[in-house]
């Protein structure tokens, strides 16, 4: 996410892009604070004080929403989605083929975190035994694979702090 932010040259467009950010985290925080909501005790004494930060939430996502605009691969009211600023942040960091290959491992990795099947087909690791008319399929793991992952992740993470040193300087 920070090379996202802070990779636009222009401060106009990182201050844009950090916008969407601040309100993904409060969507995502208000999601899980309604799901608590229905089952706060409003008798605690500190529910009163839980409740409030929720309309603090509200009030500074609309606030974050408001300041939004055009500005660089936004429109002014495109919020964020990952899949495109994982296609942003690999161009950015890497050649094209390598650029490719974070945006499948993107992909493959996010059906692993939603528990999915259809990322273990393309695996090297996997194996089907067929017999009886019944597939079995087995997926193990590959350590080649896990480092390119790191090492991916090291880049990323990298040029990251890299860009926030250079617009601490500037």
């Amino acid at each position: 996410m920070a090379v996202w932010v802070l990779g636009p040259d222009s401060a106009v467009d990182r201050q844009q892009r950090a916008l969407r950010v601040v309100e993904e985290f409060y969507k995502r925080a208000l999601q899980y604070h309604d799901d608590i909501r229905p089952h706060v005790d409003v008798s605690h004494p500190d529910a009163a004080q839980w409740l409030d930060s929720g309309e603090h939430m509200r009030r500074r996502r609309a606030e974050a929403r408001a300041r939004w605009s055009a500005a660089d691969g936004l429109k002014e009211g495109q919020a964020l989605e990952m899949t495109s600023i994982v296609r942003v942040v690999s161009e950015f960091v890497f050649a094209p083929q390598e650029a490719l290959n974070v945006r499948l491992l993107w992909r493959q990795l996010s059906g692993d975190a939603h528990a999915l099947t259809w990322q273990l087909v393309g695996r090297s690791s996997h194996a089907q035994h067929v017999g009886g008319g019944m597939a079995e399929f087995a997926a193990g793991g590959d350590l080649v694979e896990l480092a390119d992952v790191f090492g991916k992740v090291f880049s990323l993470t990298k040029r990251g702090w890299s860009l926030f040193d250079r617009r601490c300087e500037g």
